[in-house]
């Protein structure tokens, strides 16, 4: 999202196939498009850098990995599992849209976890970035 621009809700409807790996001459990836609400009317066209591109390529092949059956249709975002016990948080092998609501959760976890966002002396929370 930091890198291509696009809000949050918009994340409810990427697919791998939605985005799109730009080559140079040398056929190196350089950067990647997204199509931002593919197939709706809305749709628009985005970028990310080059290394959110790896981050994503890095975690598609990690769902692989672990058994997931990616492909070009696989949701981008999708439940986190519970690695050690088969029976934990879902199955690495059946995938769960992450839907936006799910990601705005892990970001406020990660913005509080990481001191981004604190409580004042008065109780109250602290909604200003530092």
């Amino acid at each position: 999202m930091c890198s291509s621009g696009i809000r949050l809700g918009a994340c409810d409807y990427l697919r791998w196939k939605h985005i799109i790996p730009i080559l140079n001459d040398k056929n190196e990836v350089i950067t990647a498009k997204i199509r931002v609400y593919a197939d709706e009317e809305e749709e628009y066209i985005s970028f990310i850098s080059w290394e959110a591109y790896s981050h994503l390529k890095e975690w598609m092949s990690y769902r692989k990995e672990v058994g997931e059956l990616v492909t070009e249709e696989s949701w981008l975002m999708r439940n986190l599992w519970d690695v050690t016990t088969p029976t934990g948080k879902g199955l690495a092998t059946i995938p769960v849209k992450l839907k936006s609501s799910g990601i705005k959760r892990l970001m406020e976890r990660a913005l509080w976890g990481q001191g981004v966002r604190t409580n004042l002396k008065d109780g109250k929370r602290d909604m200003n970035f530092k």
